[in-house]
């Protein structure tokens, strides 16, 4: 019978790690910091906040640019078999360069709506949080990386973007 325990901190080197014990033989351990806890967690509830706000925004015909459309449309007519956009009367090629979207045509038919595209950008910029912890983590001792990541998190301009 496979047992899974997590026990308390136990002193490795430098960092605290918690142990998994999956059974009395078998032992891994999984490094994790009070920070990586403030990280996952900042990045869940960005995610899940700025999903609603987009979601909310879009159902109540709040986006005033025409980015959006235009997007849904390309990725629609790219999954469609063309790159055409008629809202701007060229292929989408010709205006925005977004390679991306070659890819992205076989995830959008899985859930063909611009709430996609929006779910994804929010996702794209709340991994930015991680990153920013762990580029700070490199280069900066502690506290300060979390301070960054936390204030990246924050920051008004990138929920601006966001929305």
């Amino acid at each position: 019978m496979n047992l899974i325990i997590l026990t308390p901190p136990i002193a490795s080197s430098e960092k605290k790690c918690y142990a998994l014990r999956m059974n009395s033989t078998s032992k891994k351990t999984i490094p994790f910091s009070f920070s990586t806890g403030v990280i996952i967690v900042l990045t869940v509830v960005y995610i899940i906040l700025f999903s609603f706000l987009s979601y909310w925004k879009y159902v109540n015909l709040k986006y005033t640019d025409f980015d959006l459309a235009v997007h849904a449309q390309t990725l629609w007519n790219l999954v469609h078999g063309s790159g055409f956009s008629s809202v701007l009367g060229l292929h989408f090629m010709a205006n925005h360069f977004i390679p991306a979207f070659y890819l992205l045509k076989y995830l959008y038919p899985i859930f063909p709506s611009p709430l996609f595209l929006l779910f994804l950008q929010t996702a794209a910029l709340a991994s930015g949080i991680g990153l920013t912890y762990r580029l700070a983590k490199h280069y900066l001792e502690a506290p300060w990386p979390l301070v960054l990541a936390v204030g990246y998190a924050f920051y008004l301009g990138l929920g601006y973007t966001n929305l």
